[in-house]
């Protein structure tokens, strides 16, 4: 069977979501669209086809991320299936669980009552629960989100290997950067990062991995690094979290940072942890031809401050941040 170009499988999803919300009127009103455009889109003879606008509609109606209408939508059954062998396949022990036989820990409880994972994986002792659902069932508004949040429930939403790889890996990092003790430390191609208090970083000295800053120390992949982060050198990264709400709808307050420690020049704009006038920030930094500085909080209640000739000297850059533990690459 030849492969699908995406007009077909934005088709399919498509009308995987008519079946969900039962008629084409009802996921009309969902996602803000028109239901006739729909049966057009459907129709025996397909004139019309789901376009960028409309896919981009139908993912925030869902709160599904970017892209994912442009991969075709597998059934949870066969999303577990696959996901159960391939971790099975790393050497994980699985275990489906059943509503009536499963014996679920309390802390896995969502307004009282307990909720149910789809599988319980374990490895070297430790046991984590695992979510499995296809990304157009994944919605802001689910109520176990909450204990993905928490770092008490792992969720998996591919059926690509090398995605339900990354993804449970980017959850153990975030797990063990929470305190955590980490699974990853047992892995092979595990890589240890040290996470630090910034603001033990105000006065001048160089980073150094050993120093007392350290507060505890996370592991990530070997493989997943290089996919995902331009960084001078692994031995340069750190990990910290946000210190404010400086950078609201980008990073929340507490989450964690991984920050490149090599980066003291605005090589190119992005978000960087400095220091000025004996302050610590964490601020998006736009350099000027000037030689000026405008530093950005992506929270709009923080005005924009620009940094000019005669104070420039007094500003430290102590790194750039490359990744948010929100799943986001900077």
């Amino acid at each position: 069977m030849p492969d699908m170009d995406t007009k077909q499988i934005r088709k399919l999803n498509l009308a995987t979501l008519v079946t969900r919300e039962g008629t084409q009127e009802a996921l009309a009103e969902k996602v803000g669209t028109d239901a006739a455009y729909l049966s057009q889109i459907l129709g025996e003879k397909g004139k019309a086809r789901v376009g960028d606008r409309l896919a981009l509609k139908i993912e925030k109606a869902y709160g599904m991320v970017k892209g994912a209408m442009d991969r075709p939508f597998f059934t949870e059954n066969e999303m577990e299936r696959t996901v159960a062998e391939t971790l099975a396949a790393d050497g994980w022990q699985v275990e489906k669980l059943l509503p009536r036989t499963a014996d679920i820990p309390s802390y896995l409880r969502i307004a009282g009552e307990l909720w149910v994972p789809d599988l319980l994986i374990s490895k070297n002792g430790k046991k984590i629960y695992v979510e499995v659902k296809p990304p157009h069932l994944v919605h802001r508004d689910s109520p176990w989100l909450e204990l993905v949040t928490a770092g008490k429930l792992a969720l998996i939403s591919s059926a690509d290997p090398s995605e339900i790889r990354d993804q449970l890996w980017q959850q153990l990092a975030a797990l063990s950067g929470k305190g955590e003790p980490s699974l990853l430390a047992n892995q092979p191609d595990a890589i240890e990062i040290p996470k630090i208090d910034i603001a033990t970083l105000v006065e001048p000295a160089p980073f150094v991995p050993e120093h007392e800053e350290v507060t505890e120390r996370m592991f990530l992949g070997r493989a997943w690094l290089p996919c995902h982060v331009a960084t001078t050198s692994i031995a340069n990264l750190a990990l910290a979290s946000a210190h404010d709400d400086s950078m609201e709808t980008t990073f929340a307050e507490g989450d964690i940072l991984l920050i490149d420690t090599g980066m003291h020049e605005i090589k190119k704009n992005g978000i960087h942890l400095v220091v000025l006038n004996a302050e610590l920030y964490v601020r998006r930094l736009q350099r000027h031809p000037d030689g000026a500085v405008l530093m950005i909080s992506d929270n709009r209640k923080y005005e924009p401050y620009l940094i000019e000739n005669g104070e420039r000297e007094k500003l430290r850059i102590l790194g750039r941040v490359v990744w948010a533990w929100t799943g986001k690459k900077l």
